[in-house]
Formats: C-alpha cells, sequence, structure tokens
C-alpha cells in the first residue's frame, strides 16, 4: 500500500538525527495515518507545544499577583474524585459552601508546558539534489 502524506496546514521539520537531540520529544511522535509510523521517522505527526522557560533572568511566562483573596471550599454529600481532580471537594453530611480565610497578596503556581515550543508539525526527510 502506498500512501502520499496529507501535509496541508503543517509544518514541516527534518526527522531528528541519531545524536542531535534537537526534538526533545521525537521518542513520542504519533501516526499521521492508520498504521502509519511512530516514534522518531517521517511521517509522523507531532502536536503543538509551549515551553516553559528557565527562571533565569526571567521567566517568559509567570503567573501574575491575585491580590488578597479567598477561595471556595465546596461541601457535598457525596464527594468523589480522583486524586489528581484539581476540583476541591470534602465530603460533609450537608451540601453547603466554606470559604477559606482571606490571604494576603499572593500567586498561584503555574503548571503544565512542555520541553519547546512548536507548532503542530510533520516529519520529513530533508533530500537535495546537486548537480
Amino acid at each position: 500500500m502506498f500512501n502520499l502524506p496529507d501535509l496541508r496546514g503543517r509544518f514541516l521539520r527534518g526527522v531528528d538525527g541519531p545524536d542531535l537531540g534537537r526534538d526533545p520529544d521525537s521518542d513520542a511522535r504519533l501516526e499521521s495515518n492508520r498504521g502509519g509510523n511512530t516514534g522518531n521517522k517521517v511521517g509522523t505527526l507531532q502536536p503543538w507545544g509551549t515551553g516553559l522557560q528557565p527562571v533565569p533572568p526571567e521567566p517568559a511566562i509567570a503567573v501574575q499577583r491575585a491580590g488578597a483573596h479567598t477561595h471556595e471550599l465546596p461541601f457535598e454529600l457525596t464527594a468523589t474524585r480522583d486524586v489528581d481532580d484539581q476540583d476541591n471537594t470534602v465530603a460533609y453530611d450537608t451540601n453547603q459552601t466554606a470559604w477559606t480565610e482571606k490571604d494576603g497578596d499572593h500567586t498561584h503556581r503555574l503548571v503544565g508546558g512542555g520541553r519547546e515550543t512548536r507548532p503542530i508539525n510533520a516529519a520529513v526527510n530533508w533530500i537535495i539534489c546537486y548537480s
């Protein structure tokens, strides 16, 4: 079976060389079509990414100060959640909402971010003909 890749709307990115290390997520590349290549191979796709820059000298992405404020803490009769769930719900014998004490001016932690910033891209081998 022979398939031509559909590269419309994709940025092209050369396959990372064995010792280059320019694509830190090359092994996690996805197939572009069912049954296609995965990993650091021609024809694979890579989703977009937003990299967090190291703090020194100044972070490129930061959180703004939130000022003094409170946080809502809902109580529920049948509160169930996964450990990684970010909703702060607590099981209690009645449905009600409590509030934390007002805290002074502070920021909240920024989470997420990858190892690089990139658009959605397709891996290619660049072939240069010289005559």
